[in-house]
């Protein structure tokens, strides 16, 4: 069996209410890196999360403390990052949810969103690394994990979280997400490709290519007519 402390930087269910300024001073505050200009629209629920199997030696002293210090820097949001959390668009729209997980004696999973990149409803679940690159779009409900969460076999195996399969996301630059899409772990998507609405993307993605579907398959190049 797992077993999970959660620390809420901000959640959207509770803070709804803060101010801007207020938001982003206490996600600095909480070990988050802000570049400028950073656009928040309603409230994002972001979360350092730590997992242990409860055979681990020191699982007590692990759910008694949380050590803040332990996740400093491993969210980061590039200069004009827009997270986008509100009903205002024309399309339903989810809280942005940013999860940083750190198992025993292995260093916390990182998310980094780069320069510019728009962030609306995306959940992002990181164990390793999931890096963003500068200007990507995404479309709301857009899913992305580097690891599937639990072993597909040996379910409670007492070293089923240190071993578990996980592998880094990489979305590249000016690449476009399609609303509710799936990036599975492993996976790079290249520089300005576009990935349909929907789709589920299991393997790599070359630059400038448009995919889609489950599994997501070659569709076109973008500078085909």
């Amino acid at each position: 069996m797992t077993d999970y402390i959660n620390k809420f930087i901000l959640k959207n269910d509770v803070n709804w209410g803060l101010g801007y300024e207020e938001m982003l001073t206490h996600m600095q505050n909480m070990g988050v890196r802000c570049g400028k200009n950073i656009g928040i629209v309603g409230c994002p629920s972001l979360l350092y999360t730590r997992v242990f199997e409860n055979g681990c030696l020191d699982a007590d002293a692990y759910r008694r403390h949380f050590v803040l210090r332990e996740f400093t820097g491993c969210m980061t949001l590039g200069d004009g990052v827009y997270l986008d959390s509100s009903t205002n668009p024309a399309f339903p729209n989810t809280p942005v949810s940013l999860t940083c997980i750190k198992r025993v004696d292995l260093d916390p999973g990182r998310i980094l969103i780069g320069d510019d990149s728009v962030v609306s409803g995306v959940t992002v679940i990181a164990y390793k690394s999931v890096t963003i690159g500068c200007g990507v779009l995404f479309g709301s409900g857009v899913v992305i994990m580097d690891s599937d969460g639990h072993s597909l076999a040996n379910r409670g195996y007492p070293r089923e979280m240190a071993e578990l399969d996980v592998r880094p996301v990489v979305i590249k630059d000016n690449a476009w997400i399609g609303y509710r899409s799936i990036i599975c772990k492993g996976v790079t998507i290249g520089k300005n490709s576009v990935v349909g609405a929907g789709s589920v993307v299991t393997k790599d993605v070359p630059d400038e290519v448009v995919v889609g579907g489950n599994p997501a398959k070659f569709i076109k190049s973008i500078h085909d007519k």
